[in-house]
């Protein structure tokens, strides 16, 4: 099937007004159905979902209308490779446009003479976004509604989706949302990660601090510290654009378990030192 465009002009006075009234269907006769359902789960919570979705799973439970880890990755290995990267790529531009829209968080100007007028921009502190989901899919719609929130600064975004029959999620959907994830939507793994992070570059600092301290010359020390700074800075940057890197690549776990990784190397050339150190008696 071929579709030729035309001119609102050309068209028959049936065709014109079928385009035009498409959109002016009446849905007033809904509106009673969906307040009654808004205020019944008002009043009684998730138990209005899970009678709902008792459909899809006779025996749902509270803990069945949360994603988990597993389904997460069970996700990953149903997807395409390709699907996977271009959701990358897509995340990516999204946030790079929508932190170029970022605003300063205040400004004012004066107006008259001891009069200021300006604006404040704040986040908020929790949204909620609709991920259509069921015949619709478009995992698309994640990453253009959380991703700009979470750039905004919003404190806490939930999303949900419509899921299948047995409670199944679209692979697609569960990937973009993953992909989310990885700014640290969840502050207890977010905070981890930094202070591995931090432990690794506080505790390999310090050990390597130590040892010019020690086998440096008096009269050299200060000459000694000055390159050991500019190491320092340097193994800094280094650290922050593999981390970045990773980040990018991989995703929050791998970055999160490769800072771990390095902390726990750091810790245990620490404690090689400290036994090696030669113990003074004192009389």
């Amino acid at each position: 099937m071929k579709i030729e465009p035309k001119r609102i002009d050309d068209l028959s006075p049936k065709e014109r007004s079928a385009v035009m009234e498409r959109s002016m269907e009446d849905i007033s006769s809904v509106y009673e159905d969906v307040r009654k359902i808004v205020e019944d789960i008002r009043n009684r919570g998730d138990a209005v979902a899970l009678e709902h979705y008792k459909k899809h799973k006779g025996d749902i439970a509270p803990s069945d209308l949360e994603i988990t880890t597993d389904e997460i990755k069970d996700a990953y290995n149903q997807l395409d490779p390709e699907v996977v990267e271009c959701l990358k790529t897509a995340s990516q531009n999204i946030i790079k446009f929508h932190k170029a829209q970022i605003e300063r968080g205040m400004w004012s100007i004066e107006v008259s003479e001891g009069i200021l007028a300006g604006r404040i921009t704040r986040p908020m502190d929790i949204v909620g976004c609709y991920i259509p989901g069921g015949r619709a899919t478009y995992p698309s719609s994640i990453l253009m509604t959380v991703l700009p929130a979470k750039v905004a600064g919003v404190g806490t975004v939930v999303a949900v989706t419509p899921p299948s029959k047995g409670m199944v999620a679209n692979p697609a959907t569960l990937v973009a949302a993953d992909l989310c994830l990885a700014l640290g939507d969840s502050l207890f793994p977010a905070l981890g990660g930094a202070a591995l992070w931090g432990i690794h570059m506080g505790l390999t600092q310090g050990l390597f601090a130590k040892l010019v301290a020690d086998v440096t010359p008096e009269d050299f020390l200060g000459s000694a510290f000055g390159i050991f700074n500019l190491v320092s800075g340097v193994s800094v940057l280094m650290a922050s654009l593999i981390a970045g890197t990773l980040w990018s690549t991989y995703g929050a776990p791998v970055t999160f378990f490769t800072g771990a990784a390095f902390a726990s190397l750091a810790l245990f050339g620490l404690l090689i030192y400290i036994r090696a150190m030669p113990v003074t008696k004192v009389k």
